[in-house]
């Protein structure tokens, strides 16, 4: 386990999650309901929904207009890269890479940014912090 991701978890207040599902077997889906069973403010991103559950979902980070501290990737690389410029220009700090969301060309991206990158499974963390 990953004490410092664990840490930054705990100690973030909001996130974005990218790639957001109304599919309650996607991992995002269970990422955003668990973050805000944790108590956390959770923005669901994708631009094919309007809402899920009752909770709003924006087409775009810049869309969210409200502080992001992390903004967890779950959708393709070459999708997800997309998104690196906007989190940096609107000062995010902490890009948080699911299993099936790295690549190389995402971490090379993102070190240019300098943002600082997390390589971890928010549920596995979680889970484990549960016991």
């Amino acid at each position: 386990m990953d004490k410092e991701a664990l840490k930054l978890l705990n100690e973030s207040v909001s996130f974005a999650i990218v790639g957001m599902s109304d599919n309650p077997k996607r991992y995002s889906y269970k990422i955003f309901f668990k973050l805000l069973e944790k108590g956390k403010t959770v923005y669901g991103v994708n631009p094919i929904y309007d809402e899920i559950e009752g909770h709003h979902v924006y087409p775009t980070l810049s869309s969210i207009n409200k502080p992001v501290d992390v903004v967890i990737l779950l959708i393709n690389p070459a999708i997800g890269i997309t998104y690196l410029h906007e989190a940096f220009t609107l000062g995010i700090k902490t890009l948080w890479l699911q299993p099936g969301s790295v690549s190389d060309a995402i971490i090379e991206k993102a070190n240019f940014l300098k943002l600082n990158v997390v390589r971890d499974c928010v549920l596995a963390l979680y889970n484990y912090e549960d016991y």
